[in-house]
């Protein structure tokens, strides 16, 4: 732990996948998911919890944190965002990537959803450590733009004009309405049979 935080100070990144850096603030967003998932898990609140007081609880907690588990927290979120940064490289190198006005609008959507929360009274350490994973604004910006391209080419996947549904009629029609909400761009045929009354 001390070395990524060694190098957190001095480089500004944690690791690289295939030449693309995994900043400080992205490995920090992978570390608070893997932490609250493990503690959501694995930690037993004992039953006269709600009748401790606050410091009691905080004992329980930080006991809760051995060596081992802070060790593995840290190795699931080094592994969570080198796929990250690994699905980002896949997605750039099939062609899939934000438009300038997705951008733009992903980035006022944040703006906006920041400010909001600001008008509400909260301060922007709160906002930040809560509502933008530990990220600053312009962090949360960049990262959102890689997760919504890794989206969009997850998305984009099944929407290639690869894919043709052929239902036979009239039976394979059912079906045909949610396959094409899934495949929007699928190719659709049809195929007609019929019973010869004579042979079957």
């Amino acid at each position: 732990m001390a070395i990524v935080l060694i190098i957190t100070l001095t480089t500004g990144y944690v690791a690289k996948v295939d030449g693309l850096k995994i900043y400080g603030y992205e490995y920090l967003y992978f570390l608070q998911q893997s932490m609250y998932d493990m503690q959501e898990e694995d930690f037993e609140k004992p039953e006269e919890f709600d009748e401790m007081t606050t410091e009691e609880q905080e004992k329980l907690y930080k006991d809760f944190w051995t060596d081992d588990r802070k060790a593995a927290a840290a190795d699931d979120a080094l592994d969570a965002a080198r796929q990250f940064k690994a699905q980002y490289r896949l997605a750039r190198e099939k062609g899939y990537k934000l438009s300038s006005e997705e951008k733009n609008n992903l980035k006022t959507n944040i703006t906006q959803y920041y400010n909001q929360y600001i008008s509400y009274g909260y301060s922007e350490e709160l906002v930040e450590s809560y509502f933008l994973g530990g990220m600053n604004l312009s962090e949360y910006k960049d990262f959102a733009i890689i997760q919504s391209t890794i989206e969009k080419y997850k998305t984009g996947k099944f929407n290639e004009d690869k894919y043709a549904f052929i239902p036979i009629l009239r039976a394979g029609l059912g079906m045909l309405d949610g396959v094409v909400r899934v495949i929007p761009n699928a190719k659709i045929g049809h195929i007609g049979m019929y019973r010869n009354e004579e042979t079957l």
